[in-house]
């Protein structure tokens, strides 16, 4: 069994806490970046992966906050 954990879609929510400009990405998922991880998790091509759990967030989890607010500081 394979575990999708997507983050924030580009609803009412994630554009009022603009986390969109805290992605690597610079914009907030949609349906369709789910759908596109599940189907492939679904195809032939994923066979051998199995118990993996697959964070969709557009690297939000990979940014380190303190150092971007420096560096946004800093210019």
């Amino acid at each position: 069994m394979n575990v999708t954990a997507p983050l924030i879609l580009a609803q009412e929510l994630g554009r009022h806490m603009g986390a969109a400009s805290l992605t690597p990405l610079g914009r907030n998922g949609a349906h369709g970046d789910i759908a596109s991880v599940v189907a492939f998790l679904l195809s032939p091509e994923a066979a051998f992966i199995t118990g993996a759990s697959i964070v969709i967030d557009g690297g939000y989890s990979g940014v380190d906050y303190y150092m971007k607010q420096e560096s946004d500081l800093l210019g």
